[in-house]
């Protein structure tokens, strides 16, 4: 009894390697068409010290269908994708200035100066259809060229008085100004009662930062000035510094 139940275990474990190995030789003998697959790729940072550097996207090869077929790279920031290469190999590349503009020229609702994540994938002609790879998704951390602080609004007249002196006045907003990626921006705003210079404060802001700066200054008068000509002078930088012009 005991030698028929051994016989009849090994049969059905014989049996089932058996079904196994039925299955995979009828995967591996299809013949239905494979897509490329994309390549997964790092993130991406774009700055003024990088726009020489290579981004390279690559895939693997379509199966079962005719050689020579183009492969198209598509990218979505939105639900819409768009074309951004067509070719016969299985990688292309781009210097990342020219990435930036591609993208730009191709998606201009991508924001500026900015971090986004966009979906890539590539696909090959299938009988009037596309044959997709799977998605990847990529960051880019787009920094921009340099750019000055841009002044919106100043005060157009102060009065001082013995009453206000110890008041803080708001006197200037600006746009934030672009240096490079993750740089911390010193503004320096300078205050000139004609004709001597005179720089009163300084802010620190985060270069990613899109909210407005609002500087208020305390204003003393040092003997009698009357009525005085104010110019409003706005830097950003380092040393060298991008300047907006007077307001």
């Amino acid at each position: 009894m005991k030698k028929i139940v051994n016989i009849l275990l090994v049969a059905a474990v014989v049996a089932g390697m058996a079904s196994c190995t039925k299955v995979k030789e009828e995967d591996a003998f299809s013949k239905a068409p494979v897509a490329p697959e994309l390549y997964a790729h790092n993130d991406i940072l774009i700055t003024t010290n990088t726009l020489d550097e290579d981004v390279t996207f690559s895939w693997s090869a379509y199966r079962f269908l005719p050689e020579g077929l183009e492969y198209s790279l598509y990218a979505s920031y939105t639900e819409e994708a768009v074309l951004l290469a067509k070719t016969t190999e299985r990688y292309v590349t781009w210097s990342k200035s020219e990435f930036r503009t591609l993208l730009y020229q191709k998606m201009p609702e991508l924001p500026n100066n900015d971090v986004f994540s966009l979906l890539l994938n590539v696909s090959v002609p299938n009988n009037g259809k596309e044959l997709k790879s799977s998605s990847i998704r990529i960051t880019v951390y787009a920094a921009g060229d340099a750019a000055a602080p841009v002044i919106e609004d100043a005060v157009e007249e102060i009065t001082l008085s013995p009453e206000n002196l110890d008041d803080p006045i708001e006197l200037i907003s600006w746009e934030p100004a672009r240096l490079v990626y993750g740089e911390e921006i010193t503004y320096d705003v300078f205050l000139s009662v004609v004709p001597k210079n005179q720089t009163l404060t300084s802010v620190k802001g985060d270069v990613e930062g899109d909210e407005d700066v609002i500087v208020g200054i305390q204003l003393r008068s040092h003997g009698r000035l009357g009525e005085s000509v104010f110019l409003l002078h706005l830097g950003a930088g380092c040393h060298s510094g991008h300047h907006s012009g007077y307001k």
